[in-house]
């Protein structure tokens, strides 16, 4: 009988280091997520996207975190790896609304930003990490046209310590300078928007 409830406790231990947290804020005994802004810009239907990504991370512990990544489900899939059509930076927590700027400029200022060492880092208890993760996004090139991205299927993932991961659902907002269709007045270039 005791070695069935040790099982079942290693057996609970294993399945929930790995987590999928909702929400706008996500935390864990060591990690808390913050999620400040998301926002999108459509630049070119179809075709060309500037994506801002605004977070910051609280320790409660001291960790060591082993990445950070921006992880997206196209909605259709034909097409080749998102990643590899895009050009992303992790960058200290900008302030500026980047995606005002036409996007050469933005891509350029990007270029010129202090970017977040590489990691795995180590965060000490009661610190905080504050994040924009920002850049380009080419729309997905299709044998038949081009394919926009979705506001939705976007997870930013933090792995850390040994095997723990926090996986936090994002839901992207258009931008205010975002293509609009003059007839109908909305946005353009979204899948599913």
């Amino acid at each position: 009988m005791i070695p069935s409830i040790l099982v079942l406790i290693a057996t609970f231990k294993d399945w929930s280091s790995n987590k999928k947290i909702t929400g706008k804020s996500a935390e864990e005994n060591e990690v808390s997520v913050n999620i400040i802004s998301s926002e999108v810009r459509c630049y070119q239907e179809w075709i060309d996207y500037g994506i801002k990504l605004d977070f910051e991370l609280f320790f409660n512990k001291k960790v060591l975190i082993k990445s950070l990544k921006l992880n997206y489900k196209e909605p259709f899939g034909f097409g080749e790896n998102w990643k590899e059509r895009a050009e992303l930076y992790y960058v200290p927590l900008e302030q500026d609304d980047l995606l005002k700027q036409d996007l050469p400029q933005f891509m350029e200022s990007l270029k010129t930003k202090e970017i977040i060492k590489e990691f795995p880092l180590t965060f000490e208890e009661k610190s905080i990490l504050q994040v924009t993760l920002c850049g380009y996004i080419a729309g997905e090139r299709l044998s038949d046209g081009w394919e926009g991205i979705s506001l939705n299927n976007w997870t930013l993932v933090i792995e850390y310590n040994e095997n723990q991961t926090i996986e936090v659902p994002i839901t992207l907002q258009a931008h205010n300078n975002s293509e609009k269709r003059a007839t109908e007045w909305k946005y353009v270039g979204f899948v599913n928007a």
